[in-house]
């Protein structure tokens, strides 16, 4: 079995994906995010794709730059909520301008400032 393959690519497609279509929906804590990295490496280690010792820093790199092409948890989260509140921000419709005030009033009130 060739380790960059099989097991990368279809923990892309199918983990990851389920991680992304849920991820405009679900709040996910940074250390949710890096426990389901970690549980995806301690996986990726006992089936002999992944030698517990290696660099995982590269397993995260694109395989155009020599890395393995695993996407990271937190940066495909990242880049799913980035339109989803980005838009509401640049846009210049009234009633979506009204809810991201009101949004801001209740954050600051819940926070305490």
């Amino acid at each position: 079995m060739n380790g960059g393959n099989l097991p990368i690519g279809g923990i892309n497609t199918w983990a990851v994906g389920v991680v992304r279509y849920s991820a405009r929906t679900v709040d996910w804590t940074m250390e949710e995010m890096a426990s389901m990295d970690r549980r995806t490496r301690k996986i990726l280690a006992m089936n002999d794709c992944l030698h517990t010792r290696s660099n995982f820093g590269r397993l995260y790199l694109p395989r155009k730059e020599g890395g393995r092409g695993l996407i990271e948890t937190e940066e495909c989260v990242r880049k799913q909520r980035k339109p989803l509140y980005g838009y509401p921000k640049e846009s210049t419709e009234w009633m979506l301008q009204a809810a991201m005030k009101e949004k801001k009033k209740t954050f600051r009130t819940k926070k305490g400032g």
